[in-house]
């Protein structure tokens, strides 16, 4: 369906092309139909406000239907689980988030990894053919070359065990996936969210999201894996 809304909207005048992919668009599936929100709570209000931007900027087909969930825990943010075999469970988001809205992407950023991207339960982001030119720029990225000088020399053993941790190919899918959330979606919320990590004091948290210069090419990579796979609005 998206490869005929795509080769149709390119065979019409331009004016004329970008209304029929908005109006064929609107029937196919949104992010958002996937995921069952809680009636309140931070969790709503923060899975709300991206999802809004989410469908604005891409659909995606054949996401099963998972809830998110508000969580009491403090030992995470938010967290994406399944079981073992690769079926989703649930999407949580704790109430403990300094930054819902990014946290709240990049957790939705972890589920379509795990569930659109490629084979169904394995993480594209390892290994993808799709996904080949933006884990290219991933590691070409100054950021990821900030974690892996912090893995490899500093002297805190908690900072080397952050800094393996951002750089594993899941971690950086969510959050380079939250991060173009919020720059091509221009969410002024997400941005100062983005900010915040890349000013904080923490050698390995404070690389774990890209400068603007630096990220540029990685939301390019992003722009063409959603336009190859026809997802793109």
């Amino acid at each position: 369906m998206q490869g005929f809304i795509a080769n149709k909207s390119a065979s019409l005048p331009p004016a004329l092309g970008k209304a029929f992919k908005a109006e064929a668009g609107n029937s196919l599936p949104h992010v958002s139909d996937a995921l069952k929100l809680p009636k309140s709570g931070l969790a709503k209000n923060a899975a709300n406000t991206v999802l809004l931007e989410i469908d604005r900027l891409h659909w995606a087909v054949e996401l099963p239907e998972i809830p998110v969930k508000n969580s009491t825990s403090y030992k995470f943010q938010g967290h994406y689980s399944y079981q073992v075999g690769g079926k989703p469970v649930e999407i949580a988001i704790s109430k403990s988030s300094v930054n819902p809205e990014l946290t709240a992407a990049h957790e939705i950023g972890h589920f379509m990894d795990h569930q659109a991207l490629w084979d169904i339960g394995s993480y594209a982001s390892v290994k993808s053919p799709i996904l080949a030119a933006w884990r290219e720029v991933i590691d070409a990225s100054a950021a990821t070359n900030a974690l892996k000088t912090a893995l490899n020399t500093h002297a805190e053993y908690e900072v080397r065990k952050k800094a393996a941790y951002y750089l594993t190919n899941w971690e950086q899918w969510a959050r380079s996936y939250a991060q173009w959330v919020a720059t091509r979606s221009n969410n002024a919320t997400m941005i100062e969210q983005v900010n915040k990590i890349k000013m904080h004091k923490h050698p390995a948290y404070s690389a774990s999201q890209w400068d603007d210069v630096d990220f540029e090419p990685i939301a390019e990579a992003i722009d063409a894996i959603f336009t190859k796979l026809g997802w793109l609005k």
